[in-house]
């Protein structure tokens, strides 16, 4: 959803998973449309288990050209999950074996870090929606701000 200078991502029926346009998909497709999001919401309890979503989390969190302390930083809202284990890219599944393979692979070449920053950013997402260890809605002090911004944003339109 793009509203003049606000994009919000919202992932609802958006790739066609039966499609096999796979790789264009992985290296074109969702890295545009997520470059054109503002903010990024997590919601589903399960969706840090599923290769897509992270993804699109990688996508969204692509660390920026900043300071070594903001590289890594989570910029999604990452929503309470009802299962997590502290797990990595590789313990999450796709439908379609190719996909997580076409998405593993995108991330190795072109996530600042690879696979190993990638899981690490994985890893303080499974912290925050982890009810456990956050009693509440616990999120990154970056997460934040980006919200701020594109509220701000929102109300100048």
């Amino acid at each position: 959803m793009v509203n003049q200078r606000l994009g919000v991502w919202i992932d609802f029926v958006f790739i066609d998973q039966s499609s096999r346009r796979l790789v264009e998909e992985v290296r074109e497709v969702l890295p545009r449309a997520l470059a054109s999001a503002d903010v990024h919401l997590v919601l589903s309890d399960t969706a840090m288990l599923r290769s897509w979503c992270c993804y699109e989390v990688a996508l969204f969190n692509r660390p920026d050209s900043g300071g070594a302390a903001r590289r890594h930083s989570l910029r999604s809202f990452i929503g309470r999950s009802r299962v997590q284990n502290y797990e990595t890219f590789a313990q999450t599944s796709a439908s379609q074996a190719a996909d997580k393979y076409a998405i593993e692979q995108a991330i190795a070449d072109s996530y600042p870090g690879g696979m190993s920053a990638f899981d690490f950013l994985l890893i303080q997402a499974s912290m925050l929606s982890d009810s456990f260890v956050n009693r509440g809605f616990a999120q990154t002090q970056d997460a934040i701000d980006v919200v701020g911004r594109s509220v701000d944003a929102w109300l100048r339109l």
